[in-house]
């Protein structure tokens, strides 16, 4: 209640900037919907991390949901890009679209490594548990290097473009 009530007092603050209903829809979502995700995938991301990092210490798999949660943040970032309303949030922060990006990919990247060491973890056998542990490694830079392969000849910025609305 508390959150919603400081929404539209901020909506009520910047009412010249925003403009007509439209725009209240989106500086709406991006409070209450798209700046939670865009903080908690950096908080997934984390998780992640520390996932990998705790069944490389014990040796044994863990709960991993990395995919799940990966395609939950992809949606809502689809719905931003998708829905013209919800795009003028790229349009206002043209830093968003980048990151929005990057973040989902990232995300992925780490969430197979995380699928990729949990079924190899599955069985108690040191050299499975070596192999899965190349594997995993061979996976992250094979798929960060075509990230980055694949960001130098298609630039992330979003074009805006006069025909949209």
């Amino acid at each position: 209640m508390k959150i919603v009530l400081i929404l539209f007092i901020l909506l009520w603050l910047f009412r010249k900037r925003i403009g007509p209903r439209s725009n209240m829809f989106t500086v709406l979502w991006f409070f209450c919907v798209l700046l939670p995700v865009i903080l908690g995938g950096l908080r997934i991301t984390a998780l992640i991390l520390f996932n990998i990092v705790e069944m490389l210490k014990s040796g044994f798999w863990t709960i991993h949901g990395g995919l799940g949660l990966c395609a939950i943040i992809g949606m809502v970032f689809a719905f931003t890009g998708l829905i013209p309303t919800l795009r003028k949030c790229y349009y206002k922060l043209p830093w968003l679209y980048p990151l929005s990006m990057m973040m989902t990919m990232d995300i992925l990247i780490l969430a197979i490594a995380e699928e990729i060491l949990a079924i190899g973890f599955s069985v108690i056998s040191s050299p499975r548990h070596l192999i899965t542990t190349i594997i995993m490694i061979i996976q992250i830079t094979v798929c960060r290097m075509l990230m980055c392969v694949y960001l130098k000849k298609h630039p992330l910025f979003f074009q805006k473009y006069d025909q949209v609305e």
